[in-house]
């Protein structure tokens, strides 16, 4: 099933986290255990300084009815191998904004994920 970057999260996101670092690597999952990229700073932290993926915190916006909190985090990637190509993602995380932009870099804006995981 497609769906896209920007709307993974759990356990479908520390999934296409593993999907990307295996690039080119046929890949399928069969109930193993996934690592917690998106969660667990260890698991995650390294792809971040590794990849040089910048994250800030976004201030709250003002709606109708207060302030709106859903996505408080942007993560931004640049990579030049084959020519410039620019990532942004959002997440109410550091971490989820991070990964979620990481695997947009590597795989694209939308995804095929086990239907398991949806």
């Amino acid at each position: 099933m497609k769906i896209k970057t920007s709307d993974l999260e759990g356990a479908a996101l520390d999934w296409a986290v593993m999907r990307a670092i295996n690039v080119g690597t046929p890949w399928r999952y069969w109930g193993q255990a996934i690592t917690a990229y998106s969660t667990n700073w260890a698991h995650g932290g390294p792809i971040i300084e590794r990849e040089g993926i910048a994250t800030r915190e976004i201030p709250p916006v003002s709606g109708d009815n207060g302030y709106i909190f859903t996505r408080r985090w942007i993560a931004e990637m640049f990579r030049f191998p084959g020519g410039p190509r620019r990532s942004v993602a959002y997440g109410t995380t550091p971490l989820v904004a991070a990964m979620r932009c990481y695997v947009a870099n590597k795989l694209g804006v939308e995804i095929e994920i086990p239907e398991e995981l949806r």
